[in-house]
């Protein structure tokens, strides 16, 4: 871990300054907030925000990678809607996947990490089962 002199030098600030912003007396300006960006590759929504992956990742995914993401994710809503007995016609399987896809970007997951991907599926699938299940007990609940 750099001394504060040290990253006060990375940044061009003094480090009582940076010293301010570490213990909350001022908040930092965009321009050290662009420089957080572009020297050490953090994601500014997640240093403004908490959520998503700390680290700027790359905005172009291989498209076999990402694709192969999309392929499992509709597969996993064609899957649990046949466990449930619920119709599921193919727009509303791509729409799923889009969904799920999402929720995996929210989490901080790169598409084009298997292993990341492979680690956040069963917490998607049990996230999924539950909106079915909430779904069929509310319609039951209207028919009764």
């Amino acid at each position: 871990m750099p001394l504060r002199k040290d990253m006060a030098a990375l940044l061009g600030m003094p480090p009582d300054t940076l010293g301010t912003y570490e213990r909350g007396v001022s908040e930092p300006g965009m321009a050290l907030l662009a420089t957080y960006h572009s020297r050490f590759g953090i994601n500014l929504n997640w240093l403004l925000t908490g959520e998503g992956n700390p680290f700027h990742m790359a905005e172009a995914e291989p498209d076999d990678v990402v694709a192969d993401t999309m392929i499992r994710l509709a597969a996993m809503a064609v899957d649990m809607h046949a466990l449930l007995g619920l119709p599921l016609g193919p727009e509303k399987a791509a729409g799923i996947a889009a969904e799920l896809y999402n929720e995996l970007l929210a989490k901080g997951a790169s598409p084009s990490d298997p292993e990341e991907v492979e680690a956040h599926l069963p917490a998607l699938r049990l996230a999924l089962r539950r909106r079915l299940e909430a779904g069929l007990t509310a319609a039951l609940a209207s028919n009764a």
